[in-house]
Order: structure tokens, then sequence, then C-alpha cells
């Protein structure tokens, strides 16, 4: 119903926002002149939105493994063409970014992984782009002489500057509030991998990049008005088209439609062109996309994927923001609840970085075996290591992404990866409190309960240490110790999967 609702409200926001720009502009001419577009120029729109989208791919590419995980380049562009389908069809402008980190994070990356790099490329991409209309200002509010358009424009450009710095301020080390909640953690987290780009040479890659996918929209504006006959210069296209492409990128209409089209009218009325030609820019620009958005959609159904298969991608982006893929299926399952280090991989003291992953003997089949027993495999971890500055949550977010991975090369898959940042005698002031989480506590088993379909008659929980053992026996399910010394753990597996079975 919620859903509904907020197609409803979108479609009602598109709907005012057309008849707004619709009632300013001669509609005969309009159509009299769109009969005569130029099918040449109209071809090039489209040629110039492909090249853009392939763009986005390499910028994409370049922050997801800035984030921890590989995207070959022809997966990329697979994956954005296929972004720019959803774009158009589901009822929201982030439609393809959630299309992005549903298929990133199915791939093997993780939903944190994938989360984070599609929200630091579209702020990479807003920043660059907001950095360009503030660049034109100078120029721009020579065209524009309204008083309120040019505070509009002023407001416009800064503003989504400062949200920027406002978004890289959320990951300065210290600040207390940002661990108190698990959006903000995130949010913290996705705003350290941006510092981290910013302070590499991708990041100087990233930028141009960016620079170039927006001339790249000033030239697909530009021929949209050669197409239509509209009478604008490139120059006056570069100083209109990029602040309501800007404001275009706020999600309340569908798929944009409505706000460019307003927009675009009264941004061609301030510096003094005709009306009709900023609304059969807009609209030709949109059937550009429309036509890219297509093309995506072959691409989806020749890549073998679904329709069923992204019915609540949307809800299921939302959902999973912490290290977890999505559920097989709605029925409750039991669930098998595997510590970390020590379990899975060998444990050598704060084991962080991707290359340092090393597997406990048979533990990529035993974890397959159980995917094929129906289990849901979640992993409960502490990892004090955060808490003692040692390393970061997003270093912790890339290694559980490239276990994902090789698992993922085994057949085998985790469903999702709870963790503990937290120790009291942590050197992190904001993570050095004590917890409910932590390891002999029962909070990550309990937020796991919460947010899966499990069957707890039927769970177990495997670690090494005693606290894995208080905590299973706290949260009422049985714990099996393990011992990487001495016992087999696909075997354990085994005898533990035929015991709950029977």
């Amino acid at each position: 119903m919620r859903r509904l609702l907020s197609f409803l409200l979108k479609a009602a926001i598109s709907a005012l926002l057309f008849y707004v720009a619709l009632r300013r502009v001669d509609l005969g001419g309009v159509v009299q002149r769109l009969g005569a577009i130029d099918p040449r120029w109209l071809c090039l729109v489209l040629a110039v939105l492909c090249v853009q989208i392939a763009l986005n791919a390499m910028r994409w590419r370049e922050v997801v493994a800035i984030c921890g995980a590989r995207l070959s380049a022809t997966t990329a562009l697979r994956y954005t063409f296929i972004g720019q389908f959803f774009s158009q069809v589901l009822p929201s402008t982030v439609g393809g970014d959630a299309a992005r980190i549903w298929l990133l994070a199915r791939d093997g990356a993780g939903w944190p992984t994938a989360i984070y790099s599609v929200l630091i490329d579209r702020v990479v991409g807003a920043t660059c782009l907001a950095a360009l209309v503030a660049l034109c200002l100078p120029w721009t509010l020579q065209l524009v002489h309204d008083p309120v358009a040019q505070g509009g424009l002023i407001v416009i450009g800064l503003g989504a500057l400062f949200a920027a710095a406002v978004f890289l301020g959320l990951g300065i080390p210290g600040i207390g509030l940002m661990q108190r909640w698990w959006i903000t953690r995130h949010l913290a987290a996705a705003s350290r991998l941006a510092w981290k780009l910013s302070r590499s040479t991708a990041g100087l890659r990233v930028g141009v990049i960016a620079f170039g996918v927006h001339a790249l929209t000033v030239l697909a504006a530009w021929s949209a008005a050669r197409a239509g006959h509209a009478s604008v210069e490139l120059a006056q296209t570069l100083f209109v088209v990029l602040p309501v492409v800007l404001l275009s990128t706020v999600p309340i209409s569908i798929a944009g439609w409505g706000v460019r089209e307003s927009m675009m009218v009264l941004a061609f009325s301030a510096i003094g062109l005709a009306s009709s030609d900023g609304l059969i820019v807009s609209l030709l620009l949109g059937a550009g996309n429309l036509a890219a958005g297509a093309l995506g959609g072959v691409v989806w159904v020749a890549s073998g994927y679904r329709w069923r298969s992204v019915q609540n991608l949307e809800a299921d982006t939302r959902a999973h923001s912490h290290d977890d893929d999505v559920p097989d299926c709605t029925a409750r399952r039991p669930a098998a609840f595997l510590d970390r280090d020590g379990v899975l991989n060998v444990d050598r003291g704060y084991v962080y970085q991707p290359e340092a992953l090393e597997w406990i003997a048979g533990a990529p089949q035993a974890v397959r075996l159980l995917n094929e027993a129906g289990f849901a495999v979640i992993v409960v971890t502490n990892q004090s290591g955060i808490a003692r500055g040692k390393y970061t949550e997003a270093d912790m977010h890339a290694f559980h992404a490239v276990m994902q991975q090789r698992l993922r090369a085994e057949g085998a898959h985790i469903d999702a990866f709870y963790f503990c940042p937290h120790h009291p005698d942590g050197s992190v002031v904001a993570l050095a409190i004590p917890c409910d989480c932590r390891k002999p506590g029962t909070g990550m088993l309990e937020q796991a309960a919460r947010e899966w379909p499990l069957d707890l008659r039927r769970s177990f929980l495997i670690g090494d240490k005693d606290s894995d053992m208080t905590a299973a026996a706290a949260f009422h399910i049985p714990g099996v110790r393990f011992d990487a010394n001495r016992d087999s753990l696909l075997d354990l597996v085994r005898r533990q999967i035929a015991t709950t079975v029977t």
C-alpha cells in the first residue's frame, strides 16, 4: 500500500508539473514542430546518451574498486544499461540506482559495498554537476535578469555543493553520534570511502569522467534542440540545461518527468528564449532517455534475469543495508549462525585485509552444504579491531565482499553478515562502550531473528570460543564448539545438518 501511495503521489506531481509547463506554451505549435523532427539529430541524441551511459559505467567501476569489490568493464556497462532501463520503468528517479545495487550485491559484492558504491557514484556525479553550475554562474546571471531566478540558480549550485560537503563531513573520525544508529554508521562508512577516493589517483579519473558525462548532457540537449529546430546556441544550452538536470535528480516525480519539462520551460523563458523551445528540448531528451532505457531492457532480457526477481527490487535495496544477501524465500527456515575468525577463516589476529583471507579447511564446502540443505547462513562476528582503531568498518566490508566473491566461485554464499564494532577498551571513543551486541551478548542474534524469517527451533551456532557458546545458550539455541586443530568443519556441519533434520 505504501509503495502504491508513493507511486500515486509521484504520478500526481508529474501531472501537475506537466500542466504547469504546458499552460505556458503554444501546444499546437509544439505538436507541429515535433512532427517535423530531423531524425539525424535525434539519432545523435541517442548516440550521445549511449556514450554517456558507457562513461557512467567507467566511473562507477572505479568507485566499486575503491569500495573493495571487483567489477569488469563489460559487467559494469551491462549493469549501467540495465539501470537506465529501470530508471525509466520504476516509479522513481533512483530506480536505476536500486537496480545497480541489487545486481552488484547479487554478484557477490555484498549489500553494503553495493550501496556504498552507488551512493558515492551519485554524490560524485551531483557534486561535479553542482560545481559546473557554480562555475557558470557569472555568465548565467548575465543572461538571467529576474532576481528570483538568479537567487534560485545560486541556491541550486551552492546548495548542492554544501550538501556534498556535509556528506564528506559525516566521515570525520570522532563523531560519536554517527555510530549510534545503523543508518548513520553506514553513511559515515560511505563518507570515509569517499574521502579515500578523493585522495587516490582513481579520484582524479572519476572526476574527469564525471565532468565528461555532464559535457555530453549539454551536447545531447543541444542536439535535441537541433532536431526540434529550436533556436538555442551551445553556450546557452550549457547555462540553461545543467541547473535543470541538477534539479531533476530530486526523486519527487516519475523518472524525473514533469520536473525537467517545467523547469526547462521556465529556464528558457528566463534567458529570453521561447518557452516552446524549452519544452521541445526536454521532450526530445526524455525520448532519448526512453530509447536508451529500451536498449537497457534488451540487455536485461538478454542477461537472463526474470521480472519476478526484481518486483521488490527497491524494497530489497532499502531493507538490506548491512552485509547480507537477498533472502532466497519468505518461508521460515533454520539458521546456521557462524562465527567468522577461527571458523570460516584462519584467525591470525585482527584479520581485515582481503589478501590475508585464508579459509579454514573445508569452509567453502561446508557453507555450500548448508546452502543446499536450506539453511540461512548468517555470520555473527565480534570486530573489536574497529573500536581499537586497527582498521575501519569500510575495511571490514571490503573483506566480507571478497569472502562472498570467493564463496560464489565455489557455488556457495553467506546470506548475512552481522558484526559488533564495539569494545570497552577501544581507542575510538564512540565505539569504546559496553553493548549487548558483542558476544557473549545476543544482540546480533536478536537482530538477525528480527530481520530474517528464521525457524529458531532448528537453528544452531558454530563458534570456537566460550563467548560463542554463552551467546548460543542465552539465545536458547544449540552451541557447537569447533576447534580447527582437531575438528573437520565439513564433517561437523554434516553431523549437525543430520541432527537438525532428524
